[in-house]
């Protein structure tokens, strides 16, 4: 098992039978590459949200097999308890038996995790690599302060520097509550419009739309927490009156958006939050000077 963990390709005859379908092999080859980039002071993130806790800890040893021991009975035990299936225990037991020693584990407030950070480790995989934000953001060396310092953090500096703001932006905020953002943002720069946010499935790749006293939409907002390098161009080709584009962004927005897009980048947005923000609820949280 553990040659099997650290190889580069598995014959299909030393999988059982189970496990030779290709949507299993797929999720091995991603467990092994995951194991290939873990090592010995890499930190583990696990977060337990109903506590509204993280639990952080360091690797401590190559990626290994343990013997299950009492612990797995006492698994298979809360398996039970919770009424999920343990009618073939070693399947069951697998979860438990291979990975890596870490040292003790700290608890950390989950509001204290940036949410570029929480959202990944929220996300359904039940194991992944957290990627670096930009060069300005490493999720190691923003781990390695909470685990140094789980019992206190640096509450935020007044400031009206539009640099530091976006980057706390990037800290505090989720693709969804970047765009609720924005929008809040538009209904104060633009009172002439009626700004309705409807982000979400069949949206048509709009975030949200501002529209005229008569119904008709003006403008079509897009925002990309992350800028993809490229995006489709939300508006429909044939309305009579073509609506205004507007792309927001927290990364800088290159050449590849349409060339009539409005952009709003960080500059800019955090420049608009400073502005209003004695009318913006996350101004106070950002620490911006003027919010209290």
């Amino acid at each position: 098992m553990h040659s099997l963990g650290l190889a580069s390709h598995i014959p299909s005859e030393r999988l059982s039978e189970d496990c030779r379908g290709r949507g299993y092999r797929s999720s091995i080859t991603l467990q092994q590459n995951i194991v290939r980039q873990v090592g010995i002071g890499s930190i583990a993130v696990v977060p337990q949200l109903g506590s509204g806790v993280c639990w952080l800890a360091k690797i401590a040893s190559p990626f290994t097999l343990f013997a299950p021991g009492e612990i797995g009975e006492e698994y298979l035990q809360l398996r039970r308890e919770q009424g999920l299936p343990v009618e073939e225990p070693e399947w069951h037991l697998a979860d438990m038996v291979q990975g890596w020693s870490t040292t003790e584990w700290v608890e950390v407030p989950f509001v204290w995790i940036p949410r570029w950070i929480g959202q990944r480790a929220l996300q359904r995989n039940t194991v992944g690599i957290i990627k670096d934000r930009d060069g300005h953001h490493r999720a190691y060396d923003v781990l390695e302060r909470l685990f140094a310092a789980p019992s206190g953090i640096a509450t935020y500096e007044p400031t009206e520097d539009s640099d530091e703001i976006a980057r706390r932006l990037v800290d505090l905020l989720s693709p969804a509550s970047f765009e609720h953002l924005v929008v809040d943002v538009l209904r104060l720069e633009r009172p002439d419009l009626m700004w309705l946010h409807v982000g979400g499935t069949g949206d048509g790749g709009a975030d949200g739309i501002g529209f005229r006293a008569d119904g008709t939409p003006a403008v079509i907002l897009q925002c990309k927490l992350r800028w993809p390098g490229w995006l489709d161009d939300p508006r429909a080709e044939a309305a009579v009156r073509r609506p205004e584009l507007i792309i927001a962004s927290l990364d800088p927005v290159d050449a590849r958006a349409p060339a009539d897009a409005e952009i709003w980048g960080p500059e800019r947005i955090a420049t608009a939050v400073v502005r209003h923000a004695g009318r913006l609820p996350v101004a106070r949280p950002l620490g911006i000077s003027g919010a209290w």
